[in-house]
């Protein structure tokens, strides 16, 4: 009895397969998933139904990222040997860029240019040129595309927060929802806007559920110096190339920074798509917080600074991306020329108009004598469906009622 027991207890436990189910079954999401997103992509004839897909391509066709050699000529009419790409100097001159809308008779234009821009550029690596059908044929997958990468977010950061479990029910529900399916069979801007922020919705899961610790490889070098995380040099730190070089290492290891930038990059990509995203930017110091309420009472004070430290980082990586991604937001005439471009803030400022209702258009006729559940109507019969969106709702609320009630960890 005392041989088997010793026996049974040297003999190594054997793997379990559960992880492969749920490797097996989030494939197989992902799979039925794109398959839905992608089956009558090229639905409608090219007959452009969709408002805002028409006027994106037609946008599109328009603009070109293609310059001619021979600067005395446009780009239209520049022999085909004298094409070629245009460079940083041209992408951002803003009065000149044959990329900016408002140069390519479009005066009104509010959509964010990183959609537009990833997709024209691949139209002219495809097909060498542009045109209505190929706009087509190259925003409409890239559309999907994002959304099935979203699918794959959605279980990653369930997975995070809860298990594989509930990661996999999470992502199942994204994939069949009807109105990601939808979106995904236009080339417009709401599949990469809700990519970019729920990619930046995942980096502060990720930094609210991190368990590192953030203190020093040698907390009395940092108590000393009265800098915890070493950033503040003084002449005794600069004095000290060992502490110097231990508190640089310090900043390259610490949990915050990979996810602040990653954040960062997020963001500014989700507001280069369209700037509703914005709001989004309060993710981050919300998820520190959170972390931060985790600590002992003692430690939250001292982490404070390190905190503010890695969200500046990742605002000023914002600001740069959304520079990068949504360079005629800016007068220019080189990316370091910040100054707001008055044609954006004027459209900006249109649209504003129009959605307050202060200007009058055919279009938003639509919304008028409408009952304010009108959009929840909508969203739980067609967006998601009866089954789908009353289990939705009734978690959302069951959420806030746990968060009332302090069960919110």
């Amino acid at each position: 009895m005392t041989t088997e027991t010793t026996l049974s207890s040297q003999t190594p436990p054997r793997p379990s397969r559960r992880p492969l189910v749920f490797d097996i079954l989030l494939l197989l999401v992902l799979l039925l998933g794109a398959y839905f997103r992608m089956v009558g992509i090229y639905w409608g004839e090219y007959q452009y139904l969709h408002p805002d897909e028409r006027f994106l391509v037609w946008v599109g066709t328009d603009i070109t990222p293609l310059k001619c050699l021979d600067e005395t000529l446009a780009v239209e009419v520049c022999p085909p040997d004298q094409k070629t790409w245009m460079g940083f100097k041209e992408y951002f001159d803003t009065a000149r860029s044959t990329l900016n809308p408002h140069n390519r008779n479009h005066g009104f234009y509010v959509y964010g240019t990183l959609p537009m821009f990833l997709t024209r550029y691949l139209v002219e690596m495809v097909f060498g040129h542009s045109g209505f059908q190929e706009m087509t044929q190259i925003g409409r997958p890239l559309s999907a595309m994002a959304d099935i990468l979203l699918v794959l977010l959605v279980f990653l950061a369930a997975e995070r927060l809860y298990d594989r479990r509930v990661a996999t029910l999470a992502a199942a529900f994204s994939a069949f929802t009807v109105l990601q399916i939808q979106q995904s069979h236009f080339f417009t801007t709401d599949t990469f806007i809700t990519f970019f922020t729920f990619l930046a919705i995942y980096f502060a899961v990720r930094i609210a559920t991190d368990t590192r610790s953030w203190r020093a490889e040698n907390p009395s070098m940092a108590e000393e110096s009265g800098d915890v995380l070493g950033l503040v040099t003084t002449p005794r730190t600069t004095a000290n190339p060992q502490r110097l070089a231990l508190y640089v290492a310090r900043f390259f290891t610490h949990p915050l920074l990979l996810p602040s930038i990653g954040f960062g990059i997020a963001l500014g990509c989700a507001v280069a798509s369209k700037l509703s995203a914005a709001p989004v930017a309060f993710m981050l110091p919300f998820a520190v917080l959170l972390r931060i309420f985790k600590m002992p009472p003692r430690e939250r004070e001292r982490r404070l600074l390190e905190a503010f430290i890695f969200m500046a980082l990742a605002a000023v990586l914002s600001i740069l991306v959304f520079r990068l991604f949504q360079p005629y937001a800016f007068s220019g005439p080189g990316f370091f020329g910040f100054k707001p471009n008055p044609s954006w803030v004027a459209n900006i400022r249109e649209q504003r108009a129009q959605a307050a209702g202060d200007m009058d258009l055919p279009f938003a006729l639509q919304w008028a004598r409408r009952p304010v559940w009108f959009s929840f109507q909508h969203m739980v019969l067609w967006g998601m469906g009866l089954p789908l969106g009353i289990l939705s709702w009734a978690g959302f609320l069951w959420a806030g009622w746990r968060i009332l009630k302090g069960e919110w960890q």
